[in-house]
């Protein structure tokens, strides 16, 4: 008998034991009814213009890049057009390398003539156009807070008050984008899995970045929806990107 009843206790303070460590935490299969999910931020609106050149403002630094690489590349095999003070300037450059006519290129601005060229503007654009992620992408940031059924606090003059809630599963997905944990580098490894699961901190809170690329035509509009679940509930933030209508101008050239 006192082997049964010392059996027996052992077996409540194991269950008592792991009822105190556990305490404040939520089986993440479960997130009880009467919880509730919000995303502290219900989204971001982007919008572009558009340039003579068919091309969104968001892609200035592309357009940039690859004008100097082209310029630097015609400098190097010697086909910048007669009329371009490029060639006399790479000649006086020492080395004559590819360093040098990128110098001459972009510290004297020879980039923007040689891509005034209507022919080389086309190629640009075809090559921006050809592939989302061309001009860059944007990253957000966003927060979900998951709380428990709101009690009233009658010595606190009746306030409701709702209690984060740790440990809870929350169910990521995306319609578009990639998801990255905060501390991820993009474009250095895989996105995550979309869906993609996380768990609340002490906070009852759940982080995720986004990363959508930036309009790479005129006439680009795309809206990003992400939703955060826990199963009882559910929040939404949509993300839209945008440039205005425009195309290619040859008259303006």
């Amino acid at each position: 008998m006192k082997r049964l009843l010392l059996a027996t206790s052992l077996v409540t303070l194991l269950a008592l034991g792991i009822y105190v460590a556990s305490c404040g935490e939520v089986d993440p299969a479960y997130a009880p009814v009467g919880s509730s999910i919000s995303l502290l931020s219900e989204g971001q609106t982007w919008e572009y213009g558009c340039s003579d050149f068919g091309l969104p403002s968001s892609c200035w630094d592309a357009y940039r890049n690859w004008c100097i690489a082209a310029c630097s590349a015609a400098l190097i095999n010697g086909s910048m057009p007669d009329d371009s003070d490029a060639a006399e300037l790479y000649e006086d450059c020492q080395g004559e390398d590819e360093a040098c006519a990128e110098y001459v290129c972009d510290d004297y601005n020879q980039w923007t003539d040689y891509c005034a060229i209507i022919d080389v503007l086309r190629d640009v654009g075809t090559y921006i156009q050809s592939k989302e992620g061309r001009c860059g992408y944007k990253s957000f940031i966003i927060t979900a807070i998951v709380t428990g059924e709101a009690k009233q606090l009658i010595a606190e003059g009746g306030d409701e008050v709702a209690t984060p809630m740790n440990g809870v599963e929350v169910r990521w997905i995306t319609s578009g984008g990639e998801m990255y944990e905060l501390d991820d580098v993009p474009g250095t490894i895989p996105p995550l899995s979309n869906p993609f699961y996380d768990e609340t901190d002490e906070r009852g809170l759940s982080d995720i970045k986004l990363r959508v690329p930036l309009p790479n035509g005129c006439g680009y509009e795309v809206d990003y929806v992400i939703d955060a679940s826990i199963g009882v509930s559910t929040a939404t933030a949509e993300f839209s990107m945008s440039a205005e209508e425009g195309e290619f101008d040859d008259d303006t050239f």
